[in-house]
């Protein structure tokens, strides 16, 4: 379901992202130093106001989700796997974000009289390998690694 190509495209996302930031943040030094030679504080103060909100922004908007992306790529790509088998008992109706990554709920019986007296194992399919292919009550072989499902292999019976 992923593939190193996916992984590397989340890589090379964060890292345009930090040249870009870190490349106009380096224009705005530059242009408040010049402000200050020329002794105007209304250009040093509007200038370092913008290179704030801009801050504020990048960081809070962009750089999160790229930087949970690249985490969450690196830990499927890289990360300890676990399998599991069982049922689908329920499939969430609602994208809820763990961890930074809009994710799909899902419960699966495992046959573990603990797990499932509690509903089962919950796990997370991520949002952009959507549509989830499989119905509810199917028997499936699932990849993990975590709880993020990383393969999904159909299984008779």
């Amino acid at each position: 379901m992923y593939d190193i190509a996916e992984y590397n495209a989340a890589r090379k996302a964060y890292r345009l992202f930090m040249v870009f930031y870190f490349g106009g943040m380096a224009v705005l030094c530059e242009l408040i130093a010049v402000a200050c030679i020329y002794r105007s504080a209304a250009l040093v103060y509007a200038v370092a106001i913008l290179a704030a909100l801009g801050s504020v922004f990048a960081w809070g908007y962009y750089w999160r989700r790229l930087n949970a992306y690249r985490s969450y790529m690196q830990q499927v790509m890289h990360g300890l796997q676990r399998e599991d088998e069982g049922v689908i008992h329920q499939i969430g109706d609602t994208p809820t974000v763990v961890d930074g990554i809009e994710c799909i709920g899902i419960r699966l019986l495992t046959g573990d009289p603990e797990a499932d007296a509690v509903g089962g194992r919950q796990l997370y399919y991520d949002c952009a390998k959507l549509p989830f292919a499989q119905p509810v009550g199917a028997r499936v072989r699932l990849i993990t690694t975590g709880y993020f499902i990383k393969d999904i292999q159909p299984l008779k019976g």
